[in-house]
């Protein structure tokens, strides 16, 4: 497994992006270990939307991948805000109970690593919107074998 983490910047403002792909077939548990990312990936995007707290979605993504017997083995923040900065606030973790708010652009970047089998992180950048959330990634997720 090859992870990739893309940055770009246009007229003074970044962009992020992670993916992961497989060199050749993945063990099996590489593949559950994927599925697992790429579900609490997508879920904690759908949960963007104005007034809901960082920590919750945070939460989120540590119970979908707590819950595949993972515990421990995401050991960073959900994501973070996006802007003249790579890295800024407000941080979707379990210490920002900061509200996301109409234009608000954050990544969601769940991962699993583990020691001597390898890890898998998959990152959309996303803005909030006054409906809820657009993604600014239109990368494929589904994994991608090589």
């Amino acid at each position: 497994m090859i992870t990739f983490d893309f940055g770009a910047k246009k007229r003074g403002y970044c962009a992020d992006m992670t993916r992961t792909v497989s060199v050749g077939q993945p063990k099996e548990e590489m593949r559950i270990i994927y599925e697992t990312v790429l579900k609490a990936q997508e879920e904690c995007e759908k949960m963007l939307r104005p007034g809901i707290s960082c920590k919750t979605v945070d939460d989120h993504a540590h119970a979908v991948i707590d819950a595949a017997g993972y515990h421990g083995r995401f050991g960073h923040g959900l994501g973070h805000a996006v802007g003249i900065d790579i890295h800024e606030d407000p941080r979707l973790s379990q210490f920002c109970e900061d509200p996301l708010e109409v234009g608000h652009v954050i990544t969601v970047e769940p991962g699993i690593y583990v020691p001597g089998l390898g890890g898998v992180r998959i990152e959309n950048t996303c803005v909030i919107t006054e409906d809820g959330v657009r993604t600014l990634v239109h990368a494929q997720k589904a994994l991608l074998i090589l």
